[in-house]
């Protein structure tokens, strides 16, 4: 994550230290917004699976309603996609809750005293901390060469070249 605001610094250092101001409020507004990212959206997400429609415009084909022209069929598939919502839902928050308690126990057992601290084997939290990292690698190692790939392909390739235009000398020119 803090690659994301490393990166910039390495590639554009001038405009980094020039906007250094709002690198900072974007970082806090990001941690101060985490949970909500992490927590809040995924559950309504999860609640609102029975909104299939664009969910820009009000339309009679959104949603379910041209799946079929028989009502009484239309009315079956209405009945049965909401059974499986529901069913879908409890799963999902069973299962997440399942999880927490798995975490909790095995995160939260007293240390015994009596033995070793460290005797070199692997909990469950510590192949967990293991895939989120080798996970966190992953993508700053390929998002790394995705820009690169990008920068090369900018500087020597003229299909690939980014033109700088300024929209407040288009908007008085159109005017």
């Amino acid at each position: 994550m803090l690659s994301v605001y490393a990166l910039p610094f390495v590639l554009r250092p001038l405009d980094f230290i020039f906007n250094l101001k709002n690198y900072v409020l974007g970082f806090l507004t990001y941690m101060v917004m985490l949970p909500v990212f992490v927590n809040i959206m995924q559950v309504y997400s999860m609640s609102n699976l029975h909104d299939i429609s664009w969910g820009n415009r009000p339309s009679a084909s959104s949603g379910t309603n041209m799946l079929t022209i028989h009502d009484k069929k239309q009315e079956e598939l209405k009945s049965n996609y909401m059974v499986f919502r529901v069913n879908f839902l409890a799963f999902w928050v069973i299962f997440n809750a399942g999880i927490a308690i798995l975490v909790e126990t095995y995160a939260s057992k007293p240390p015994d005293t009596s033995k070793i601290i460290n005797n070199g084997s692997y909990g469950f939290l510590e192949v967990f901390a293991l895939y989120l990292a080798a996970l966190v690698v992953f993508r700053v190692f390929f998002g790394g060469l995705h820009i690169l790939k990008f920068k090369y392909f900018s500087i020597f390739r003229s299909d690939y070249k980014t033109f700088e235009f300024d929209m407040v000398e288009d908007a008085r020119q159109l005017r």
